[in-house]
């Protein structure tokens, strides 16, 4: 409702209780619209006494405040009926805000950037300092650098062509360890966060083994675990075929992933991070 009834739900921070300051869209028709839409309980007759939000007026005005300039001139019965339904609606009024405000991201960390104990534990504060600006976050994490490397060096070691399907559950082990680290990680430091595998994330695949293609993404057990105020760690990679098969989805493919679930979830945005000293703009 805030989304139609304010220009940019944006608040200036306040020491006290006041409601957050914002900028009262001059396209609302009036204070009628705001009560009916935050408060559909509120008096007929206070609603019907409220005028129009001024459409000269550029200066940002509380919420209470729009609708007491709007009822200023009204009898005083409707007057504090108007005002008695804007206090009523103060927490339905708070919490509407906190949801237009919210941002959805996923965020993506290579090899690099969870490579040791100490690299993870900074990926955990930067989730942390994310999440208390009040967003909702999915994170989406590769191996430790060079791990990949590591196992299928052992798998040719033994012998010089492993079977595909063996070489995915093989592989899969890297972001798995790295779930688990990471969600310990923000345990740690107070984040209450679940790490799930591309299976338990949902991901289905087609059935090609060392190269599988995303054929559809089931993200309920995730928009219900972040709307519960989990941050959710999911495994890059990796995901699940009809038949229950772990498939591996190629080099890039935690990339991938995290770009396919920020759709999955209609997330605002999804951000790539890497430590490494520059990218280039080209190959």
């Amino acid at each position: 409702p805030c989304a139609k009834t304010f220009s940019s739900p944006t608040a200036s921070p306040s020491p006290s209780n006041d409601p957050p300051v914002l900028n009262i869209n001059p396209s609302v028709s009036n204070c009628r619209t705001i009560l009916h839409r935050l408060a559909p309980s509120a008096p007929r007759t206070a609603i019907s006494r409220c005028r129009a939000v001024p459409r000269a007026s550029s200066n940002p005005v509380t919420f209470t405040q729009a609708i007491s300039h709007n009822t200023a001139d009204a009898p005083n019965s409707a007057n504090s009926a108007c005002r008695t339904s804007v206090v009523t609606s103060e927490s339905l009024y708070r919490s509407t805000l906190a949801e237009v405000t919210r941002s959805r991201s996923v965020q993506k960390y290579g090899g690099t950037s969870v490579g040791d104990v100490d690299r993870i534990k900074n990926v955990a504060k930067r989730i942390k300092a994310t999440r208390e600006e009040g967003n909702e976050v999915v994170v989406v994490v590769s191996p430790r650098s060079g791990v990949t490397n590591e196992l299928i060096a052992r798998a040719k070691a033994i012998t010089p062509l492993p079977s595909e399907r063996e070489m995915d559950q093989l592989l899969a082990i890297g972001e798995q360890e790295t779930i688990a680290l990471t969600a310990m990680a923000l345990h740690a430091i107070g984040v209450d966060a679940v790490s799930y595998t591309g299976a338990q994330a949902g991901i289905f695949t087609d059935t090609v083994h060392t190269k599988a293609k995303i054929k559809d993404i089931n993200a309920k057990a995730l928009v219900r675990d972040l709307q519960a105020g989990k941050v959710i760690i999911v495994a890059g990679f990796q995901g699940t075929n009809a038949e229950g098969q772990t498939t591996t989805l190629g080099r890039g493919g935690s990339a991938l992933t995290a770009i396919a679930l920020a759709a999955a979830i209609k997330a605002d945005k999804c951000e790539i991070y890497t430590d490494v000293d520059g990218v280039y703009t080209a190959d």
